[in-house]
């Protein structure tokens, strides 16, 4: 309905004040990547957009921290070296983009980064300005997210899940994607390889830039694999105390 006001078709747009139920569907709306995975979309996708893509699994920032990012940012030989959150893309009335300040206070904050990204990104911003963008489009413009998803994210997950050979033959032993992530994805994605390796769930709340620790627990809480082990040797001990009981 926007689409349609904004090419004239309508002069307003009767569902502006409708607010959408909430999601009661069965299953999990999360996708979570294995590195596998994402080395089959990397593989599908643009060069151009790689180290995009790298760093918004790498650092779990927002689609619109990270297109909003500026050069001068990122410090990259400092110990750790780091990017500085402080900005996003929002929209004004008129549905224009513009940068303003993030989601909300808690979305300020400071990222540290592997070596190997900070190399990447490196390379990528060698001999640029401060005030140039990090990262930009084929043609040098901002990335806006529905003409990325559209034009490269959603193309490059299907040729991910339906691979070809080099003479564009579909190939039958190829490994396939089995998933369908979103790019908000990349972020929980982020959120789940970083508890595996042992962060507490309230640095993450902080990495991540969640308002409250009680939005990253409620998400991602069942995903720490520690907890879930104790929780499990806490189960069979508490079994092992039954009464035993003779097979039907």
């Amino acid at each position: 309905m926007n689409t349609a006001v904004r090419l004239c078709y309508r002069a307003d747009n009767p569902c502006a004040a409708v607010r959408l139920p909430r999601n009661q569907r069965a299953g999990d709306d999360m996708v979570v990547l294995e590195p596998e995975d994402l080395d089959l979309i990397l593989d599908n996708l643009l060069e151009h957009y790689r180290p995009f893509i790298i760093t918004l699994v790498g650092t779990g920032m927002r689609f619109g921290e990270a297109t909003a990012l500026h050069v001068e940012d990122l410090s990259l030989d400092a110990h750790p070296p780091t990017i500085r959150i402080n900005k996003a893309w929002k929209q004004d009335g008129n549905r224009q983009p513009f940068i303003g300040a993030p989601k909300s206070a808690r979305s300020r904050r400071t990222i540290s980064l592997s070596p190997d990204l900070a190399d990447m990104l490196r390379k990528l911003t060698a001999g640029r300005r401060g005030t140039d963008l990090v990262f930009v489009n084929a043609a040098g413009r901002p990335i806006r997210n529905n003409t990325f998803w559209a034009t490269h994210w959603t193309q490059a997950i299907a040729k991910a899940q339906n691979p070809v050979d080099a003479d564009g033959v579909p190939d039958p032993d190829a490994r396939r994607l089995m998933k369908r992530p979103r790019i908000h994805d990349l972020r929980h994605t982020h959120a789940s390889w970083m508890l595996a390796e042992g962060m507490d769930m309230f640095t993450l709340s902080r990495r991540l830039g969640h308002e409250t620790y009680a939005t990253t627990d409620s998400r991602y809480s069942r995903l720490m694999p520690a907890q879930q082990l104790v929780a499990a040797s806490v189960a069979a001990a508490a079994l092992s105390r039954l009464r035993p009981r003779h097979p039907l």
